[in-house]
């Protein structure tokens, strides 16, 4: 892989939080490039990592090779794709513009790829490499593809897809990557048995939840296919689900 030169303004952007990345160069500025998956905790019921890939950024903007680094899933929300860290803080952010699409969430609108394994009904990878370089040629990171009124196909990530969709809060998000299904629904919904109705979804939101993870809530207690997709997730992890092919190299 050679080194990259972007061409998107840089706008300021602070985070409260402080990450100790340990990268080779402290004084450097790194931009979050890509997320490479889940890493599991060696932790009995902890929290997964997520594999975070950065790019130093030098003079000229400029990106070097990739490097690869852990970050706790919670913490996902606040290393955003294209937020740029200095000495463990964000200080700034690449100000890629803003674009909106309709996407169809049926069966049909929407298939998984990679670049290890290109949707067979066509026959290509998610999008032409060089437009987004990754660390490696045949990357083995799931991609959700929509396909758009206008043509084309929009492309995201499946863990950038899963930290924004499932739920609101971080808490739902290290729930059902943290514990088995039976205690991660208990304690998303606890025990709480409303009548049940054909118009009404009733819930109750365990500690740590927000308002906002209700909708969520809800379909994981009354949609099976829903619930299905979320349980399928810590099995997953629980199996040593890895993308990365050579931990050593973080």
């Amino acid at each position: 892989m050679t080194e990259l030169i972007f061409n998107y303004p840089i706008k300021r952007f602070k985070s409260n939080i402080r990450l100790d990345l340990k990268f080779p160069n402290k004084l450097s500025r790194w931009v979050v490039w890509s997320y490479c998956g889940f890493k599991k905790n060696v932790r009995i019921m902890s929290q997964p990592n997520v594999v975070v890939a950065f790019r130093e950024i030098k003079e000229g903007n400029i990106l070097s090779e990739i490097i690869l680094r852990y970050v706790a899933l919670t913490l996902i929300g606040e290393v955003k794709i294209g937020s740029i860290w200095c000495e463990g803080h964000c200080d700034s952010i690449i100000a890629y513009p803003k674009e909106y699409f309709t996407v169809n969430f049926s069966e049909s609108g929407w298939r998984i790829s990679s670049f290890l394994f290109p949707d067979r009904s066509r026959k290509q990878p998610p999008y032409p490499s060089k437009l987004y370089p990754l660390k490696y040629e045949n990357d083995q990171n799931w991609y959700i593809e929509f396909s758009l009124r206008s043509g084309g196909v929009l492309v995201i990530p499946c863990l950038e897809f899963f930290y924004r969709c499932f739920g609101r809060s971080g808490e739902v998000k290290r729930l059902i990557t943290t514990y088995p299904w039976d205690i991660a629904v208990s304690r998303i919904i606890g025990d709480f048995n409303a009548p049940k109705s054909n118009d009404l979804w009733k819930v109750k939101l365990g500690k740590g939840l927000v308002d906002n993870d209700a909708i969520f809530a809800a379909h994981i207690k009354h949609d099976k296919v829903a619930a299905d997709a979320a349980k399928w997730i810590y099995t997953q992890i629980e199996s040593n689900y890895n993308y990365i092919s050579n931990p050593a190299s973080i």
